[in-house]
């Protein structure tokens, strides 16, 4: 990964870590007393009342600091930061929101388990953090296109219809003596069977985007399992490259898989 990709990697984490700090319980306890103390003008020693001014300022400075050394703090902050951009609340249909709930917790925990390695460690599994997160992000899009289908009331009510009224008319046309209707009734089955397809086509689709969701989900669990393994021993840099290119194989497949799935609505749509 170039420089430039690396510190803005690093950029969105420690945003991500300050920002959580910052606006945590402790931090605001540390704050409001304080301004607490110097509101009352309390002068301890001797002090001036704003020495709990700059008291407060390096106390909240020392906890930040701290907090930026901290893997448990970055890996809840990286996680609600994540949370925040692929919020598992958007996705309506259960068993796809709660994935993209593992999905996240398995991210954070991947994250903090980089933040215990050494630096050169660290630099050597950026790009592959990078690949993870666009990983979440395409979960999130699947999960996405399985409401859509859901939540398409047309759709569900075509689904239920579409393939009864194609019997129906198979039974007039078998029926029908007049040849002038029969024709029209051709050109009607006809047609009655491109629809059909195409709501086959998106309830496949739909089946498509739960499978796939789950399947990455356990590979995700594979690729935190294959980390704490390299973790625990020297690194080995052929060991490290199968997983990085593990992991991008993963999110490309993703990504065609999202592709497709947008080219069969875009067609039966069209």
């Amino acid at each position: 990964m170039s420089d430039k990709m690396s510190r803005q990697v690093r950029n969105r984490t420690l945003n991500a870590v300050l920002t959580s700090a910052f606006f945590s319980w402790q931090s605001a306890i540390i704050i409001a007393l304080a301004i607490i103390l110097f509101g009352f003008g309390a002068s301890p020693f001797g002090f001036p009342a704003w020495f709990w001014l700059a008291f407060g300022l390096i106390a909240e400075v020392a906890y930040l600091a701290a907090s930026i050394t901290d893997p448990r703090v970055q890996q809840r902050a990286v996680a609600e930061a994540l949370e925040a951009k692929y919020t598992p609340a958007d996705i309506r249909n259960l068993a796809a929101r709660e994935r993209l709930v593992k999905a996240l917790e398995y991210y954070g925990a991947i994250h903090s388990l980089m933040q215990t390695r050494s630096h050169a460690s660290r630099l050597e599994f950026q790009h592959t953090l990078n690949d993870i997160s666009d990983w979440i992000g395409y979960l999130y899009e699947l999960g996405k296109r399985i409401d859509q289908f859901e939540d398409n009331n047309l759709i569900n009510r075509d689904r239920k219809q579409a393939g009864q009224e194609l019997d129906y008319l198979k039974k007039r046309l078998k029926a029908e003596p007049d040849e002038r209707v029969k024709k029209e009734l051709e050109e009607a089955i006809r047609l009655k069977q491109i629809q059909l397809e195409n709501l086959q086509s998106l309830e496949a689709n739909a089946k498509r985007a739960d499978i796939e969701m789950d399947s990455k989900l356990s590979a995700l669990g594979t690729v935190y399992a294959q980390l704490q393994v390299i973790g625990s021993k020297n690194i080995d840099s052929s060991r490290v490259q199968r997983l990085r290119n593990e992991v991008h194989d993963q999110v490309m497949e993703l990504q065609d898989t999202i592709a497709a799935i947008d080219e069969v609505q875009h067609y039966t749509a069209y």
